[in-house]
């Protein structure tokens, strides 16, 4: 029989709660603050354990807190107020298994409670939020091939800092920024950086496909799971321009990821500032705070005067054939004047196309403005 340890300083829920979970096997434990929960998990077994979040002395997210540093892999599911999404997101980063609102509904307290002792039956890693991953991963260094990531712009400066720790951990990123800046670079630089490289990198691009493709896609004809997701499983889910999501399918895709979990990284990259589209009423509140634990701002190259030799430099020796010619290339002065006076509308997209061009016409190994024009 499975065990669950309820957390909540109304005595009134505990007596509800109490017939709810028994028609589903469950035997179950009361607390009515953390430190009384503390004490109880710590000489008994459990299998969940589900706690408000607003307590006296200790708090949910310390309990959680305190709970992962016994046993890392703790089912725990933690109650909030409504309104209080913020504190949400930190509990799913905290390790959190999932969340529900409250004033509790019956139904989802239920649907909640199954899925955690699903997953612990299944012997499933209980953090599927921010899971450690299995092998040891390095310093993260930006790849000669992620130009997005090259320089020292305080901006990029902090995106390698993100990436460093995401690479280590299993949370939900989101990539914005306007086109062309490279997100799809950071998207393949977090995949094959991380503990998720050994499994697929199962991208699609959301602005080219209609809606009816993208809802077979990602929630399968039956609703449960699309083909995209089982391909993705154990590896990385990489949707690109995911604002063009209709608001029907925000809303579905978030319910699914909800109710099934994930069992891969799932990475999603916006042109748009999908807060500010969410404040407006045009981006599910419910998808946002599931694939935005961690948002990576990248900047437009206009920007990013300061790092664009670098990044020339490095697109310069990439596409150099020193096979056939060992002579460095080398950017002339008025090359340099040249690239910082444009306007780079199509950002590193741009850049990148006009540096290999001239790379590839150069025949003295110097770049001038004239083959970069050209």
């Amino acid at each position: 029989m499975s065990s669950v340890l309820i957390v909540d300083d109304q005595k009134e829920l505990h007596d509800i709660l109490k017939v709810v979970v028994q028609p589903l096997g469950c035997t179950a434990e009361f607390a009515f603050d953390g430190q009384e929960a503390l004490d109880l998990f710590k000489n008994n077994s459990f299998d969940v354990v589900l706690s408000d979040i607003s307590m006296t002395p200790m708090d949910g997210i310390t309990l959680l807190n305190e709970i992962k540093d016994i046993d890392p892999n703790a089912i725990v599911i933690l109650m909030t107020g409504y309104g209080s999404m913020e504190t949400a997101v930190r509990a799913l980063k905290s390790g959190a298994f999932d969340y529900i609102q409250k004033p509790l509904k019956i139904k989802e307290f239920v649907a909640a409670l199954k899925r955690g002792l699903d997953a612990k039956s299944r012997g499933m890693v209980a953090r599927p939020i921010a899971m450690s991953t299995q092998r040891t991963i390095p310093p993260f260094q930006a790849s000669e091939n992620c130009y997005a990531l090259i320089g020292k712009n305080k901006h990029i400066v902090k995106a390698q800092q993100q990436v460093d720790r995401l690479v280590k951990v299993s949370t939900p990123v989101l990539i914005q920024g306007p086109g062309g800046v490279g997100k799809k670079m950071v998207a393949l630089t977090i995949h094959h950086s991380s503990g998720f490289s050994e499994g697929k990198l199962v991208g699609l691009d959301c602005s080219i496909a209609n809606q009816d493709d993208l809802k077979k896609q990602l929630l399968g004809q039956d609703g449960l799971s699309g083909p995209l997701l089982d391909r993705a499983s154990g590896g990385s889910l990489y949707l690109q321009s995911v604002e063009s999501l209709d608001q029907k399918l925000q809303s579905s895709f978030a319910k699914l990821l909800k109710a099934v979990g994930h069992e891969f990284r799932l990475i999603c990259s916006s042109e748009a500032d999908l807060e500010e589209k969410m404040d407006d009423g045009e981006f599910s509140h419910e998808l946002f705070y599931r694939i935005a634990l961690s948002v990576i701002q990248l900047p437009a190259l206009e920007k990013r005067e300061d790092d664009l030799e670098d990044i020339v430099r490095t697109i310069m020796d990439n596409s150099s054939n020193f096979k056939f010619d060992s002579r460095k290339i080398e950017l002339s002065e008025e090359a340099t004047s040249y690239l910082k006076e444009q306007s780079w509308g199509k950002n590193l997209e741009q850049l990148v196309q006009k540096v290999t061009n001239a790379v590839t016409n150069t025949e003295d190994r110097i770049i001038t403005p004239e083959l970069l024009e050209g």
